[in-house]
């Protein structure tokens, strides 16, 4: 009697415990479908309270992660530290190798970079994102616009390009038209994210000054990050005071593993040789860290040949190397470098000719050849004036802007004939931002390296 009352109690108990367990699953998914639909509706802290009872039976949920990270960030009533910081772990349980992997590296990258000001962080998420999904132009676009960001121009040209591939035809002349603005106003360029991040109140005028806040904000965010020394250590530089960009650059305790990046790196050896401190250059940039190519290096490693080995011909290669990379061609500081190697070499033909462009790129930096060419920008569905566009970049010696311009005037060429204001909507119905862009002012120089 008593073995029978026994298993009675044990069968009972087993069920009681089925139904328990089936009644805790039935109500953790309809609270998956309640987050679900109030995330439609803009409900963003029900959907939060919703998928967490979720995700505290299901935590490897990667689509639940995925909305509740977004809800976590979209949820006013939450801090936003706290916030980040939840929605950063739930997108961090989503593996790369999920369906959803790339979109939770670029949603974890985005809020690094727009609400956690930590652009450096953001750039190596960005990075996987991409290699996960190549073709994704928004993750192109915000790359692209963090190297901006931190002042490494020599190291956008590539991303930009990769943007320019992944951007639809019909919105490619926008893409051109930021590019332009990066290229020769880069202030102007860099205040849509700067009014973003904070950096500039709306209605504010974007100074050198702004450059330097923005970059100080992101090495107070990210105090381990070489790169983020470096790119306050060169604002310091170009704007003429080398001491203290070098007092910056060896103040490095606290940073990881700096002679491993190869912006540290340039940015010391740059420092070092504007100082006078060759030998210390010189040896530093025998270790150049990771790959040796871009114009940076080549540039450094020419006036290196050029001033410290007294080795003209490895002088010319070099220099011709960095002149062939973006921002080479608008560098006339170093084609008159180079101008001085060949008169050295005995070739005065070929100095005249490179002295003769760097006073040829010198006029295309003038204030009244930019009005034409931001008067062509204005219309970007106006084929003729857009034809001044394909000679200035041709006399730029930039082949690539040059083509993509032709490209576009071809393009609508080709089109049926459209009024100005369709021609314009068009154009403007990006599904990314325009970077900034103003019709007024010369392009910006920056004092030279």
């Amino acid at each position: 009697m008593n073995l029978k009352v026994c298993t009675r109690l044990i069968l009972g108990a087993a069920v009681a415990i089925l139904v328990v367990a089936l009644g805790v699953v039935v109500w953790a998914y309809q609270a998956r479908s309640q987050g679900v639909r109030q995330s439609s509706l803009g409900r963003w802290d029900e959907c939060r309270r919703s998928l967490e009872h979720y995700l505290w039976l299901r935590p490897n949920d990667d689509a639940a992660n995925l909305l509740v990270a977004e809800a976590y960030v979209r949820d006013e009533d939450l801090l936003i530290g706290d916030a980040v910081s939840k929605a950063a772990r739930c997108l961090q349980r989503i593996p790369d190798h999920s369906r959803l992997g790339s979109e939770a590296r670029a949603k974890e990258a985005r809020v690094r970079f727009l609400l956690l000001h930590q652009p450096y962080q953001a750039e190596k998420l960005f990075r996987r994102a991409l290699e996960l999904e190549p073709e994704s132009e928004e993750n192109w676009y915000l790359l692209w616009r963090i190297l901006e960001l931190t002042g490494r121009f020599d190291q956008s040209s590539p991303v930009f390009w990769k943007l320019y591939e992944a951007t639809p035809n019909e919105h490619k002349a926008i893409r051109l038209r930021g590019w332009y603005m990066c290229q020769f106003f880069p202030m102007i360029a860099a205040s849509d994210f700067d009014r973003t991040l904070g950096i500039l109140k709306e209605g504010e005028t974007p100074l050198p000054l702004t450059e330097h806040k923005r970059l100080l904000e992101f090495r107070r965010r990210e105090p381990a990050s070489a790169t983020g020394l470096a790119a306050v250590a060169r604002w310091f530089l170009f704007e003429g005071d080398p001491q203290f960009a070098l007092r910056l650059l060896e103040d490095r305790d606290s940073l990881e593993a700096p002679f491993d990046d190869p912006f540290y790196v340039s940015s010391l050896v740059n420092v070092l040789f504007q100082l006078g401190q060759l030998d210390r250059a010189a040896d530093l940039f025998e270790r150049w860290p990771g790959t040796r190519d871009g114009a940076q290096y080549w540039k450094l490693r020419g006036m290196l040949y050029d001033e410290y080995y007294g080795d003209d011909a490895e002088a010319v290669h070099s220099y011709e190397m960095a002149l062939s990379d973006w921002p080479g061609p608008v560098d006339w500081r170093t084609r008159s470098r180079m101008a001085h190697c060949l008169a050295r070499l005995k070739k005065p033909d070929d100095a005249r000719v490179v002295r003769n462009s760097a006073k040829d790129i010198q006029d295309l930096l003038d204030e009244k050849v930019h009005e034409r060419v931001r008067l062509a920008l204005d219309d970007l569905g106006n084929a003729e004036q857009l034809q001044g566009l394909i000679k200035f970049y041709e006399d730029l010696h930039c082949p690539r802007e040059a083509q993509a311009w032709s490209e576009h005037v071809a393009r609508l060429r080709s089109e049926r004939p459209a009024s100005k204001d369709a021609r314009r909507l068009t154009l403007e119905n990006s599904a990314l931002p325009d970077v900034p862009f103003r019709d007024n002012g010369g392009p910006e120089q920056r004092k030279p390296e």
